[in-house]
């Protein structure tokens, strides 16, 4: 599963209801930098039409003060996860009480300013690398058909292939950091506890029940449980082992453990394809 991919949208709001809610919370809105170029007015009025003053006027409102032109959501993301990786790197090398806003921010060249627009703390900055491998598998179980069993589909979809996301990443570097560093862990349990609530939201659709019902919450933990550990492992692993298992494999063993106690994902049950038999005859 990749990390850094974009969130999904918002919560769906009753049962049956396919709307995607998002692993990463809303960035925080911080004023302009001093001295940016203002944007040029913008027209307002219906699309296409005229005046006696000028030419036809957009239904975007005017811009009041400062700002530079909006980025887009591709750019965010990348920026996002350039300072996680700035930030998980610091981290490894500093400690993170050693580290400052303002160190992550001079080691991609921007400013503590700039920084604080997307995260509201130095640890919250490590976030987008925990999410993107979540949402992927969020994704694989929303389009999970009715009646296909977890396992296969997850294999069919390539959930479980060799991959070494927490190798190549400084994922698994982070997710290590969270056993000795409270803050980072607190973040790790935040960004699963929002998983949990993604993952109660598709099997509520499932099996048609809301996503606070019990049964349902139940499934969403297990899930939710299953892939946390998984990841600590495989961090663990590679830092333990010369020939440590891929992160499919670990990801496959955590997932046949919990598949038992998920009967939203249960498979269908095979046909009974046996020759039938005359009950008085026995022929």
């Amino acid at each position: 599963m990749r990390p850094g991919e974009p969130s999904r949208g918002p919560v769906a709001k009753e049962v049956g209801v396919a709307q995607r809610k998002p692993l990463e919370p809303a960035e925080p809105v911080r004023p302009p930098d001093e001295g940016e170029p203002a944007d040029p007015p913008q027209p307002s009025g219906p699309a296409g039409a005229t005046g006696p003053t000028g030419p036809a006027r957009t239904s975007r409102p005017a811009q009041q003060g400062r700002g530079r032109p909006p980025m887009s959501e591709r750019r965010r993301s990348l920026m996002r996860l350039e300072i996680a990786r700035a930030a998980v790197k610091l981290f490894r090398a500093k400690g993170v009480a050693a580290t400052t806003g303002d160190d992550i921010a001079g080691a991609i060249g921007i400013s503590a300013r700039t920084l604080w627009r997307y995260f509201p703390t130095k640890e919250s900055c490590v976030r987008p690398l925990l999410t993107g491998s979540l949402e992927t598998l969020a994704a694989a179980l929303r389009d999970c058909p009715p009646g296909a069993g977890l396992l296969a589909h997850l294999e069919r979809v390539g959930i479980f292939a060799d991959r070494e996301t927490l190798g190549t990443e400084p994922i698994a570097d982070l997710v290590r950091m969270t056993r000795t560093e409270p803050a980072l862990r607190t973040v790790w349990l935040d960004v699963h506890h929002a998983a949990e609530e993604v993952f109660a939201e598709i099997i509520a659709e499932r099996v048609g029940a809301a996503p606070g019902d019990l049964a349902v919450r139940m499934q969403a933990a297990v899930l939710n449980a299953a892939l946390r550990v998984a990841a600590e492992e495989h961090a663990r692993a590679l830092a333990q082992s010369s020939d440590p298992p891929p992160l499919g494999a670990v990801l496959r063993t955590a997932l046949t453990a919990a598949a038992p106690a998920l009967p939203a994902f249960a498979p269908a049950p095979e046909p009974d394809t046996r020759p039938r038999t005359d009950a008085g005859t026995g022929t």
